[in-house]
């Protein structure tokens, strides 16, 4: 699985204003996303090396792109120039063959598929997922039958206008989440728990206990339900009480 957060990459916060990816934002997110050290099974830039050549070619088009010209293995960080020719869509579809290319390699070298889990959608510009990205990207994934298939799984709200882009190209509905109930985070603590002691980040005189009493006494305090993160929040405090170094 490669986790791409696209307001992280996209420089978003909660106090910032919204900012909307066009195509080429999004798939240099999903490119970087898929070398982030924090990956479980990141890639390296020389695996890329082809894509940025494709890319900073065909980005910028004209003669360059037409005639095969050197191009370095870096990325320039060129925009798309849609009117650099008159090939712009051919230019585009060279983009996204490569990028996938070049995730089909690295799935069939694993012999084990690949997820692109992209978080955040709605940061994506309507227009540039429905005339880009849908056909060019989901609808490739869709349409390729190898036998380590590439796979995407899109988290975006359900009132992103291009949501029902989205739908058009699923299968089935929708998986729809919704706040989970108490009893269930009670469950689930013992699970991240679990996770984070097999990882290594949980010296042997901080225990469950001691994690599990804190998250009672904020669940007796009214809490129906705890945001993303709060477990991690709490074990940090616990290591820092402890003296522990905080954890990743």
């Amino acid at each position: 699985v490669t986790y791409a957060d696209l307001a992280s990459y996209s420089g978003g916060g909660k106090d910032e204003d919204p900012v909307i990816l066009d195509w080429l934002a999004v798939l240099r997110a999903l490119r970087d996303a898929c070398m982030d050290p924090r990956q479980p099974d990141p890639m390296l830039p020389k695996d890329f090396a082809e894509f940025n050549q494709v890319l900073n070619l065909a980005a910028r088009g004209g003669r360059r792109w037409a005639e095969r010209m050197p191009s370095s293995e870096v990325d320039s960080g060129d925009s798309f120039h849609m009117d650099a020719d008159r090939h712009a869509e051919a230019r585009m579809g060279e983009i996204f063959q490569t990028f996938l290319r070049t995730l089909r390699s690295r799935a069939r070298t694993r012999r084990r598929s690949r997820l692109l889990a992209i978080d955040h959608a709605e940061g994506i510009i309507e227009n540039d997922f429905q005339a880009v990205l849908s056909p060019l990207l989901l609808r490739s994934v869709q349409e390729n039958d190898d036998e380590f298939p590439l796979r995407v799984l899109m988290v975006t709200p359900q009132n992103w206008p291009g949501f029902r882009h989205l739908k058009m190209l699923m299968d089935s509905a929708p998986v729809v989440l919704t706040d989970l109930p108490g009893h269930e985070y009670r469950r689930l603590r013992r699970e991240f728990w679990a996770r984070q002691v097999h990882a290594g980040r949980v010296p042997a005189d901080v225990t469950f206990s001691s994690f599990e009493e804190v998250l009672d006494a904020m669940y007796r305090g009214g809490s129906d339900f705890f945001t993303v993160g709060v477990y991690q929040r709490v074990l940090d405090l616990l290591l820092r009480m402890d003296g522990t170094t905080r954890s990743p």
